[in-house]
């Protein structure tokens, strides 16, 4: 057999044992540099959208966090969509006097998985915690957003709620 030869069956042989062994193969697609630009954009997005939702007007959340449509999928899998600025408006406005009712303070997703789906396009999956005013916690939901960079910056345009046990990874 030819060198080459040799080399390519060894290369498929060890592939298919990690393959059978479990083990898991990812190769990076895509140009790094670009990712690593919109990975920061969208890390100061998710730290703007915390700081946002939890210090600014309802108005103020929709406006600047928020973009139309806006769309949010439950954990039984019903599709909630708000097709214009004037129901994301209304859905925040209730939303936030829901959440005051509760007691909530603030809340922040400490760690969180950035996975970009092309320059202009991000999920960003995690846990955020509901926080009342003396640190203590509300509860803790798993979440997945879909951030997209729009005309006005990087806005939520999706909301896939996920149980907290689940861990997505690029």
């Amino acid at each position: 057999m030819k060198k080459q030869t040799i080399f390519l069956v060894a290369t498929i042989v060890v592939l298919l044992v990690i393959v059978i062994a479990g083990a898991e193969i990812r190769i990076k697609i895509g140009d790094s540099e670009s990712n690593e630009s919109v990975i920061t954009e969208v890390r100061a997005a998710v730290a703007d959208y915390y700081y946002g939702f939890s210090n600014f007007s309802p108005t103020q959340i929709a406006d600047e966090l928020y973009g139309a449509p806006l769309s949010r999928v439950s954990l039984d899998g019903t599709t909630t969509v708000w097709n214009t600025e004037e129901e994301v408006m209304e859905m925040v406005r209730g939303f936030i006097s829901n959440l005051e009712e509760q007691q909530w303070y603030r809340s922040d997703m400490p760690i969180y998985e950035i996975c970009v789906l092309g320059p202009k396009t991000a999920f960003v999956s995690g846990t955020f915690i509901r926080y009342r005013e003396d640190d203590s916690e509300i509860g803790q939901t798993g979440l997945t957003y879909l951030y997209q960079n729009k005309s006005e910056g990087w806005r939520v345009t999706s909301m896939i709620y996920q149980s907290n046990d689940i861990d997505i990874r690029c």
